[in-house]
């Protein structure tokens, strides 16, 4: 796993559709992942309606959280520890 670059804010939810757009169009990603909760749903269906009206065609995927945040630290660590 890298992290080629990333943005950093709170953003308005315009601001951010467009801000994954802008990573999804330099970096081409084959799967782009969305936390699943609450607005992040609803700026996913945004999302889809506008990769489609721009005709881009990465896959986007709900990622849905389950645990305590301590718990997922740790699942996490290994990937890094490597």
């Amino acid at each position: 796993m890298y992290i080629l670059e990333y943005t950093q804010g709170k953003f308005t939810a315009d601001v951010l559709l467009d801000k994954i757009l802008y990573h999804i169009k330099k970096w081409t990603p084959e799967k782009v992942g969305i936390e699943a909760f609450q607005a992040q749903s609803m700026i996913l269906t945004f999302l889809k309606n506008s990769m489609t009206k721009q005709g881009i065609h990465t896959v986007l995927e709900e990622i849905r959280q389950t645990g305590d945040k301590l718990s997922k630290i740790r699942r996490l660590v290994p990937l890094y520890r490597d």
